[in-house]
């Protein structure tokens, strides 16, 4: 009974579920909407919630066998697509024309093979048109898709299949897309099976539709031909749609087609019609016209100025140069210059100027006051570092990382002037120099300009490396120094003259008379020791008479010198080791010095004294400070009494004490008679004096004395064996060890004795 009551329901259930699926199939053909829901699965719902589970799996099993029946599957007619071409153009020109052809090939029995159950199925029904057009069958739309730089030509149609007469098959053509209309045999279901079969029977591959289109596309050089090659395609696809069923109800049916995606260029790029593509390194060393000017003044002869002059020192860059040698790259490319790409632009030149001692900036070289005349804003100064007598300037290329073909770096090099200038801080004769002295300024330029060229046409690439090297024009070549980048200045002679040495005098350390040069320096534990600093100070005294030479005027009395800026300074130290110390108060004194010294000062820190000492009587003439001088011995002492060893010190151990001395004499001196001035600066530093060399280390030129203090003489007791002694452990050890061996061998001999 219970059975018998679900069979109503079902029924009714299984109604609606078949007119929601025949709604909504009609519908969604109407109006094709990107996404097909079902809801035939709701009277399925609904039936389980008021009948129960068991009317729900009914006619949930039912569900599937309704909806697919207008499931289709895909035309696969992808794989009968092809295309073919060749390329015209003449060999090397670079300009070449892909003719191709685009070919669908179809053995369409195999292509509607999934239409056989419908064939027979629906025999004495048509295949009408799935828009709905009375009386007019159902056909096979299929569209190709060219990329927009295709040029097409005129499509051909043709069909040896009965299945798709040949004469009735359409084209349309819609911009570069091209859409074929293939309709079937005016034929029902049972007719079309008939041509079907007969294909079949003739073997598919000899009853076919062919459709083709051809089609051009020209490209100028090979990076466009690789373009077209690599990323131009063909896409075409299709689909067919039916009706079928009674004329209350009929189902839409539609089959997509597979798409087929081909390239639209075969090896277009590598026909002999293009050039291919090849990389060279270009490293090139060009030389640079460049200059030195003072003002504006090219100075072949020195030029001669006043001492307070400011000297305006101008380094001149040729850079037409560099513009000649763009214009020499960019022939070496086939190509325009606005068709070779830029990358990996770098440009960087730099400039110096060096000045002679004598002559020094008034301003230390900054981006501040150093400018780039010439450049017409593309190259723009980047960088300046210096000194008083050095500028190092460099300039570059401005916004080169948006320069990114020839045609831009070539127009930012051709709109410098000729001549660039870089123009540092104005230059001065300083108290270094000496009137009638010639001063030579040097001057460099150097630069290179790198990137790599890639040809937009060929795809050649140039990795050119262009190194500049300034060197001195002809015309501007100074007389003095003609190869070097250079130019001579001076003021008139007798005015002012500076004298400047470093000199380094032999010193030595002594204690007494003993250099400790043969041997380490043997003291006691107890000693306090005194330490002699030696200075020759011969050479210093010489010196008195080349600065009072550097006047020019024989026989000058040295009272008629007044000295100015005057300053004259001996400091001597001495540095103990660690296990030695000064006592609290030790007492300092200056020997052979003839009381022309006196000391300023004595100061320790740590482990070290330094003492300074200056003239002892006040300097006011040349007269003075020679008496000074020369009236101190050659050889000058400072001793410093008051050192001995501290509770660290071990004996027999050596111990090394370091000293040094430095000394400056400077002043200005003038002439009272001339007006003549020699401004000098004498200054020393010691090195040890080879032959009171320490015994340790005699090589060195380090001033330093080693000693060390005996230890004590010990009483020899006589040796009393004590208990615990271990001094003869090891023999003992050594004494139990051979014992115990002798033993085992015994033993070992007497077992195997036993045995025989």
């Amino acid at each position: 009974m219970n059975k018998r009551s679900n069979i109503a329901p079902i029924a009714i259930f299984f109604a609606v579920m078949l007119v929601i699926h025949f709604l909504t199939s009609l519908l969604f053909n109407l109006f094709p909407f990107p996404i097909k829901p079902t809801i035939v699965h709701i009277p399925v719902i609904i039936a389980s919630i008021i009948y129960g589970p068991r009317v729900g799996v009914t006619l949930g099993f039912l569900m599937p066998n309704m909806t697919v029946v207008n499931a289709a599957s895909t035309l696969q007619i992808a794989q009968y697509i092809s295309n073919s071409g060749s390329v015209s153009g003449a060999t090397g020109s670079n300009n070449g024309i892909y003719n191709g052809t685009w070919i669908a090939d179809v053995p369409i029995a195999n292509v509607i093979s999934e239409l056989a159950p419908y064939m027979t199925t629906y025999g004495s029904a048509y295949p009408w048109n799935i828009d709905g057009t009375a009386g007019k069958v159902a056909s096979i739309k299929y569209s190709v898709t060219f990329p927009n730089e295709v040029t097409l030509g005129t499509p051909t149609t043709a069909s040896t299949s009965a299945i798709i007469p040949g004469t009735t098959i359409t084209y349309s053509i819609s911009g570069n897309v091209v859409t074929f209309d293939l309709p079937l045999a005016q034929q029902n279901w049972a007719g079309i099976n008939t041509l079907y079969q007969s294909d079949v029977a003739a073997g598919t591959q000899n009853r076919k539709v062919t459709l083709t289109i051809p089609y051009s596309i020209n490209a100028n050089g090979y990076v466009a031909a690789n373009a077209i090659d690599q990323n131009l395609k063909i896409t075409s696809t299709g689909s067919f749609g039916f009706i079928t069923g009674s004329s209350f109800f009929r189902i839409p049916t539609e089959f997509q087609a597979d798409t087929a995606t081909i390239s639209l260029t075969n090896s277009f790029a590598t026909s002999d019609v293009f050039e291919q593509p090849t990389v060279t390194n270009s490293n090139v060393t060009v030389d640079v016209d460049a200059d030195l000017l003072i003002d504006n003044n090219t100075a072949n002869n020195a030029v001669t100025k006043q001492k307070t002059d400011d000297l305006n020192f101008v380094g001149l860059f040729h850079a037409k140069t560099i513009k000649d040698q763009m214009a020499a790259i960019e022939a070496s490319y086939a190509a325009a210059a606005n068709q070779i790409s830029l990358a990996n632009l770098n440009t960087s030149f730099t400039a110096t100027i060096t000045l002679p001692t004598g002559l020094s900036f008034k301003d230390v070289p900054s981006l501040a006051n150093t400018t780039l005349e010439g450049a017409n804003g593309s190259f723009v100064i980047s960088n300046v570092t210096g000194n008083i007598q050095s500028a190092t300037v460099t300039f570059e290329l401005a916004n080169a990382a948006n320069i990114t073909n020839f045609t831009d770096l070539k127009n930012a090099v051709n709109a410098v002037a000729d001549d660039m200038k870089i123009k540092v801080p104005a230059a001065k004769f300083d108290a270094r120099s000496v009137g009638g002295g010639n001063y030579e300024v040097i001057g460099t330029v150097n630069g290179n300009l790198t990137a790599t060229a890639t040809s937009n046409v060929s795809g050649s690439t140039i990795n050119f490396d262009l190194k500049l090297i300034g060197k001195q024009m002809a015309a501007g070549a100074s007389d003095n120094n003609p190869s070097a980048i250079a130019l001579t200045v001076n003021y008139p002679a007798p005015l002012e003259r500076s004298y400047e040495e470093v000199m380094t005098l032999p010193g030595d350390i002594l204690v007494g008379n003993e250099t400790q040069h043969n041997a380490v320096y043997e003291t006691t534990r107890d000693a306090n020791l005194a330490f002699t600093g030696s200075l020759d100070v011969s050479s210093v005294k010489s010196k008195m008479s080349e600065i009072e030479n550097a006047f020019n005027r024989a026989n000058v009395d040295p009272t008629t010198i007044a000295l100015t800026d005057y300053s004259a300074t001996f400091t001597a130290s001495l540095t103990l080791p660690s296990e030695m110390n000064f006592d609290t108060n030790p007492t300092v004194s200056l020997l052979h010095d003839n009381g022309k010294y006196r000391i300023v000062s004595q100061t320790i820190y740590g482990n070290t004294i330094a003492v300074t000492m200056t003239v002892a009587a006040p300097v006011t003439t040349f007269a003075e400070l020679k008496d000074a001088v020369l009236g101190m011995e050659d050889t000058m002492e400072v001793v410093v009494d008051g050192v001995h060893f501290n509770s660290t010190a071990r004996p027999n151990t050596n111990y090394t004490v370091a000293g040094s001395m430095t000394g400056a004499l400077m002043a200005k001196a003038t002439d009272g008679a001339t007006g003549n001035a020699v401004t000098f600066a004498l200054k020393w530093d010691a090195e040890q004096l080879p032959s009171g060399a320490d015994s340790t280390n005699p090589t060195s030129n380090e001033i330093t004395f080693t000693l060390k203090y005996l230890a004590a003489p010990e009483t020899v007791k006589p040796a009393t064996p004590k208990t615990g002694d271990n001094s003869h452990l090891p023999i003992y050890i050594g004494a139990v060890i051979i014992t115990l061996a002798g033993f085992g061998f015994a033993v070992v001999k007497r077992f195997k004795s036993n045995k025989q």
